[in-house]
């Protein structure tokens, strides 16, 4: 039985429900206790929660809603809690798990022609229009659900009247853990209910969540036509300043970190460099609870990264025996994970898809080097199917005019090779780093760095870094920072070239590879042809010749974009390295420094695995990998 059509969102009643236990220390916020004691934590959930009861309750009287409800435990608080908010119905949670106290409060709430949107005290800078947001959600849907970024949920808003499927929702559910979202979601759309998702939020939890708090607060930028919101974000920052002094010494209110200029800034990390490596570590390291600074010479995910066609080869670590196959064997494994959670922090689709990759041949020596490709795929179990003529012009059949028609030797399917939109990855890793905290500085070129007096002091065109550890990670820029701090590695900067041309719908549905040549079709009807390599120094300018040759090439294979102009062309420095691997891992001697560059032209394919590799050595874990074969001064 489905719910009946519900009525307009003016006509069905709303009851906001906010779980909030009081403020007793040594029961909240046991986690940010850790750091900042028992007192203060409870000081600061106390500051929570009337933040939100404050800045709730005046919203909730436009439209249709009810007297809202605080449940809170323990039930003997009942009293004390209900003097202490008395616009609010406080009632008592009751015993048994968070599943059990969310389903005692909302089952008899959730009557027919309402909705019952119950949130927690986690998020407490959840704006009104959130909650407005939800009710409108749920005029079209049975349920609505706004995942955090720890895999939790910070709200969920359900239809009435209560069903049995509502009860899979709270019982049987593995609370406090990364799943708890998904598995919501999966059982509401199991029961063949609909469910909208809201942008994602996040909780607070430790002192690290506590320090990206503070600097949302700090840079926030609400919608100018919502003054109230914009004015109780401002109280909620001087309340915590105000209730909080036992952490002003931890530097999170400090008014030096709110300078535009990063003279004096100390962070746990320090990352230099904003391309795909840099971001990535920074959000690895800022999703691990690590204070980031991050620094780039020119625009953020504005350099080599952003110019990457995004072809993700397929790879297998599980049967890799070079380390360099490994490495990327494990980051082929994270990219789906990392676009995954990308999408729910941000919003942002990174345009990952598994679209397979055809490797084809025209010529003899371009034949035999397939074949011998062939044998490498086979003995890492890496899934390639030999194609004839017919199967691949069955498969891609705009290739038909071509000279894939007349002149093919040879040609695989690799069913398991991706692509991804690199600029809209960058800026997804972007704004995930500024959601998690991340001080990011662009604009900010590094001259050199060096260890003193127990951490690493950067210095930049902008004044003064200092990080416990830093993370080089310059891309072909590298060099000069790593000459300037005595470290003993050169990277060459190799030119690639590409063209773009946009059609009125996909030509292909593969990346089409032939040797070092490649299409990379885009949903939207963008087509990538690339590349060439050329060693020109830091030389970022287009060539007719080389532009040309790639034309040619395009034309040779898919004949219909000889009546087509591209609409744009680009070059980009691939950062390389004598032997072809690059550097990964801690500066020999040292205890804070740390390379990751050197990737050639596999920084976006190798990006995730790299990161959570560096990341581990700085917090002491072990790499899913042995770097040995990566470090500098290697043989």
């Amino acid at each position: 039985m489905t719910n009946p059509e519900p009525p307009p969102h003016a006509q069905l009643e709303h009851l906001l429900c906010l779980f909030a236990k009081h403020w007793t220390p040594g029961t909240v916020k046991t986690r940010l206790a850790a750091a900042v004691g028992d007192e203060t934590a409870a000081q600061i959930y106390r500051t929570f929660v009337q933040h939100l009861t404050g800045e709730l309750r005046p919203a909730l009287r436009e439209g249709n809603f009810l007297t809202p409800i605080l449940a809170t435990a323990p039930d003997a608080a009942v009293a004390t809690v209900a003097a202490a908010f008395p616009d609010w119905h406080v009632v008592g949670q009751g015993d048994g798990d968070l599943g059990q106290r969310l389903k005692r409060v909302a089952e008899p709430a959730l009557q027919p022609g309402r909705t019952v949107i119950l949130i927690g005290a986690d998020c407490p800078d959840l704006p009104p229009e959130t909650i407005h947001q939800a009710c409108r959600a749920l005029e079209h849907h049975d349920a609505v659900l706004g995942p955090a970024d720890d895999g939790g949920y910070y709200l969920l808003g359900l239809r009435g009247p209560w069903q049995p499927w509502m009860d899979g929702l709270f019982t049987d559910m593995p609370w406090s853990t990364q799943r708890v979202a998904e598995i919501t979601r999966q059982r509401i759309t199991g029961a063949g209910r609909s469910c909208d998702l809201l942008p994602p939020r996040h909780d607070v939890d430790t002192l690290a969540d506590l320090r990206r708090l503070l600097a949302r607060l700090r840079t926030a930028q609400p919608d100018p036509g919502d003054q109230p919101h914009a004015a109780a974000l401002a109280r909620l920052q001087k309340a915590l300043h105000d209730q909080a002094p036992d952490i002003k010494g931890s530097g999170l209110f400090s008014t030096e970190t709110q300078k535009k200029s990063p003279d004096t800034l100390m962070s746990e990390v320090v990352v230099v460099g904003g391309g795909v490596i840099g971001l990535s570590v920074a959000w690895e390291a800022a999703s691990r609870g690590l204070s980031v600074t991050l620094l780039e010479r020119g625009r953020i995910g504005g350099g080599t990264s952003w110019t990457a066609a995004g072809i993700l080869p397929p790879a297998n670590p599980d049967t890799a025996l070079d380390p360099l196959d490994r490495l990327r064997g494990i980051s082929h494994r994270l990219h789906p994970q990392w676009a995954d959670r990308l999408r729910q922090i941000t919003g942002i689709d990174n345009g990952l898809r598994r679209c397979g990759g055809v490797y084809l041949a025209t010529s003899p020596g371009e034949a035999a080097a397939l074949l011998g490709q062939q044998q490498y795929w086979q003995s890492y179990q890496i899934d390639a199917v030999r194609w004839s003529k017919e199967g691949l012009l069955q498969a891609e059949p705009r290739l038909a005019g071509g000279r894939a028609a007349t002149q093919l030797r040879t040609a695989f399917l690799l069913e398991d090779e991706y692509q991804l939109r690199s600029p809209d990855h960058l800026r997804a890793l972007h704004r995930a780093c500024e959601l998690a905290g991340v001080r990011v500085l662009p604009h900010t070129p590094v001259q050199r760095f060096a260890e003193q007096g127990g951490a690493v002091e950067v210095e930049t065109d902008r004044g003064r870094v200092r990080g416990q550890h830093v993370v080089l990670a310059g891309g072909a820029w590298s060099s000069a920072v790593a000459r300037a701090s005595e470290l003993a590695f050169d990277i060459v900067p190799v030119r690639g070239q590409v063209l773009l041309y946009r059609l009125p719908a996909p030509p292909l549905t593969h990346v089409i590879n032939e040797g070092n040549r490649y299409f990379v079709p885009r949903e939207d009807g963008h087509l990538l042809v690339g590349s060439c390599e050329e060693e020109v120094g830091f030389n970022t300018e287009t060539t007719r010749a080389a532009l040309g040759e790639l034309r040619r090439w395009a034309e040779g294979l898919l004949p219909e974009l000889e009546a087509q102009e591209p609409v744009r062309s680009w070059a980009g420095l691939r950062p390389s390295t004598i032997d072809g691997f690059p550097y990964i891992g801690r500066v020999p001697r040292s205890q804070r420094l740390f390379v990751a560059t050197g990737h050639y032209r596999s920084g976006m394919h190798l990006s995730c695995g790299t990161a959570v590799a560096i990341v581990d050595l700085i917090t002491g874990a072990a790499p899913p990998l042995d770097l040995d074969a990566f470090r500098i001064g290697r043989g």
